[in-house]
């Protein structure tokens, strides 16, 4: 089991009913940890529950990120029923598409705009500051913030307000692990490139296959393969990783 700090071995994953999240929470679930998930999709919850089965030591819930109480009222009820989060994973993130394809930036609308920044940077503030005290209480915490490819280098496929959102996420990592690292606390992100899941139709879908052509490796990442590193980044040993962006983009990106 991994050792985690101070005996506790809880993750909460925004995001954690479909897609990488979910994987994250399988992975996590299997290696040992009490995991606590939500989403905004109740099919989505009920399959994820029946993948992990009736063990004990997991908590699932339907939550929107954009509603406050409702965040906080599950963050309450993973306290109660699995003890303080260790660790925070938010993969939660919306990519608005016109005709399959990314909304021109001429064309996105305020609410559009408003809404992308609400769950993909909004959300995971929320959830950051809603885990930080109890994490500063344990003296130890690991947040891992899911960013993308598309800020980091040329966005092929997503919006202006997806990858500005996405972008945003690094500052917010950067800013924690300034303040918090005296606490024990880490924030980094993992910033995958294509990755075949709902969001972007499943490894056959086009975007993938247009991807594929400009990835070394030969092909788009399934969920697992970024379940990995997401949780080695919530173990004690990962300390020493602190404000960093890991890409992984099977080699599409090496960054200077």
């Amino acid at each position: 089991m991994p050792d985690i700090g101070q005996n506790n071995k809880t993750v909460m994953v925004a995001g954690g009913t479909s897609g990488i999240g979910r994987s994250v929470v399988l992975r996590c679930r299997k290696q040992g940890y009490d995991v606590s998930y939500f989403g905004r999709s109740w099919a989505h919850l009920e399959e994820t529950q029946q993948l992990l089965g009736p063990a004990a030591g997991a908590l699932g819930g339907q939550v929107d990120v954009r509603d406050p109480a409702e965040l906080a009222g599950f963050v309450r009820e993973t306290r109660r029923r699995l003890g303080p989060v260790s660790c925070l994973v938010y993969a939660t993130g919306i990519s608005p598409k016109k005709n399959g394809r990314r909304v021109p930036l001429h064309e996105i609308g305020q609410s559009e705009w408003d809404d992308v920044f609400s769950v993909n940077l909004t959300g995971a503030f929320r959830c950051c500051q809603a885990v930080l005290p109890g994490m500063i209480s344990q003296g130890f915490g690991r947040i891992v913030l899911i960013g993308s490819s598309a800020a980091r280098f040329t966005p092929r496929f997503a919006g202006a307000s997806y990858v500005a959102s996405k972008a945003a996420l690094s500052g917010l990592a950067r800013s924690i692990a300034v303040e918090y690292a005296e606490f024990g606390i880490t924030a980094n992100v993992v910033s995958p490139g294509n990755v075949a899941t709902e969001m972007t139709g499943g490894a056959l879908s086009d975007q993938n296959k247009a991807a594929v052509r400009n990835i070394p490796a030969g092909y788009v990442a399934q969920p697992d393969d970024l379940a990995g590193i997401v949780e080695f980044l919530c173990r004690a040993e990962s300390r020493f990783i602190n404000g960093a962006i890991i890409d992984a983009t099977g080699a599409e990106y090496v960054g200077p």
